[in-house]
């Protein structure tokens, strides 16, 4: 069987899986980092397939990712969500989509993004404390659990800003560099 074929009107075509997940409308470029956020490298037993710069009608453009014989957890979804809002997840079985539905991360995510300050007391006593970075030594302090607050990009309403609950410092941009 092919996994890959081009028709008549020179489209090509991916096969369709039996069952499993498809993540589609990734935003572009996003698509590698959503294979990290599930873990999948190229020892994965299951066919996976990730299709870059797609054309699209909601975004100009679009990654898809497709896994074979796998289903995603909450917690996956949530980190998909942080870094492709838009993206749409379809559960297939016996070749049917089964089940459809958008990602939405939560407006509070518990340990899914780190604050991106080095002196936040989320940070003290981690691998990302400044002593650390500094390559200090360092002392863990009590245990605290990352929690960022979501809020909608008033100037891009389709783009989230996470703030952290304790220091109020907000990250934006290179989120996949804080998910946990």
């Amino acid at each position: 069987m092919f996994l890959m074929e081009v028709n008549e009107a020179k489209e090509l075509r991916v096969a369709p899986i039996k069952n499993g997940t498809v993540i589609d409308h990734i935003t572009a470029g996003q698509a590698f980092n959503v294979l990290k956020i599930l873990g999948l490298s190229s020892d994965v037993p299951n066919t996976v397939t990730a299709l870059l710069r797609a054309p699209s009608q909601k975004q100009k453009f679009k990654d898809v990712v497709k896994i074979e014989d796998r289903e995603l957890t909450s917690l996956e979804i949530n980190k998909i969500a942080v870094i492709a809002p838009e993206a749409v997840y379809n559960i297939i079985r016996d070749y049917a989509v089964a089940e459809k539905h958008a990602v939405k991360a939560p407006d509070t995510l518990i340990d899914i993004l780190r604050c991106g300050n080095p002196n936040c007391i989320t940070i003290s006593g981690t691998k990302w404390s400044k002593e650390a970075l500094e390559g200090k030594p360092w002392q863990p302090k009590e245990p605290v659990s990352y929690k960022m607050k979501r809020f909608i990009d008033k100037e891009q309403p389709n783009k989230y800003i996470y703030e952290c609950h304790y220091c109020e410092r907000r990250i934006e941009d290179n989120l996949m560099e804080y998910l946990l």
